[in-house]
């Protein structure tokens, strides 16, 4: 799902404004992603570069498996 609370939601005029705010929740895990809102549709994620690197070795794994059946 991409939104679990109301407050993952951004706008991308809110991102221009407040980047270091932001990117400083998301460092401190207070937050643990945004999702970017622009002309009304999602457009982006911003993730903590942990949980990115988590996210693609765990999909590299998933791969790795499926190669090998």
């Amino acid at each position: 799902m991409l939104l679990d609370r109301a407050d993952q939601a951004i706008s991308s005029t809110e991102l221009q404004k407040s980047t270091k705010v932001l990117l400083d929740k998301l460092l401190a895990g207070d937050q643990d992603r945004y999702v970017v809102i622009r002309d009304n549709r999602p457009t982006a994620v911003l993730l903590p570069i942990e949980r990115y690197e988590q996210m693609m070795a765990e999909l590299e794994s998933l791969r790795a498996k499926k190669t090998q059946a």
